[in-house]
């Protein structure tokens, strides 16, 4: 027997043994992913809902060197969008080789918020090549696109945005300064995991109130 709600979705379709069949599909695979959903931990919830909002990563296949990453970091980054372990390390104690602290996981979400040594690498190749991505992003568009550009703002602040657009949306100088967040830090994770794009808000938020 076939439940009220699937019942009335079928009865909608156009009747088409094609369209019937692909209805049928498409409740099949919401069912699946709520069903896979409720399973998730808290953790998992958090990052699930990171990624979901991109569908391109997978099916993107870029041939300019500067959009290009090495076979390791793409290994790393599909295993965090699956939620699987980036490493099956079998040590009878796992500790950070930065901060010693043994406070690591499987997952990589240490390694992303340790910050003992400034995390050179998380600065260097996730949050520096991704918005020189989104400069050249602009450039293509035919916008006049600057990186870090010094003396750009009025007043004695040093502070220089990652990207400067000349003559912009309305003719108007556009600065960004880019920023990346990781949902699964400990303060973060429990609203991450029930409301998509938490992390993002707060880091946008911290990042408009240091300009302020």
């Amino acid at each position: 027997a076939l439940a009220p709600v699937p019942i009335g979705a079928l009865a909608s379709d156009s009747g088409s043994v094609h369209g019937l069949q692909r209805r049928c599909s498409e409740l099949l695979h919401a069912t699946r992913v709520r069903r896979h959903f409720e399973g998730l931990g808290v953790r998992d919830r958090a990052e699930h809902f990171s990624h979901a909002g991109d569908p391109y990563f997978p099916s993107c296949s870029p041939t300019a060197p500067d959009l290009t990453i090495s076979s390791d970091l793409f290994s790393i980054a599909t295993a965090r969008r699956l939620l699987l372990q980036i490493t099956t390390c079998s040590c009878e104690v796992k500790r950070c080789v930065v901060c010693n602290s043994s406070d690591v996981d499987e997952m990589g979400d240490h390694s992303l918020r340790c910050a003992a040594d400034s995390n050179p690498l998380r600065r260097t190749e996730w949050h520096d090549a991704s918005y020189r991505v989104w400069h050249q992003l602009f450039r293509m568009a035919g916008w006049e696109s600057r990186m870090e550009v010094t003396g750009a703002l009025i007043g004695d602040s040093n502070k220089r945005p990652d990207i400067m657009i000349f003559r912009g949306v309305g003719e108007s100088d556009v600065f960004i300064d880019f920023v990346t967040c990781l949902p699964t830090k400990p303060d973060v994770v429990s609203l991450a995991a029930s409301t998509p794009g938490h992390a993002a808000d707060l880091g946008a938020a911290k990042k408009i109130g240091d300009w302020l």
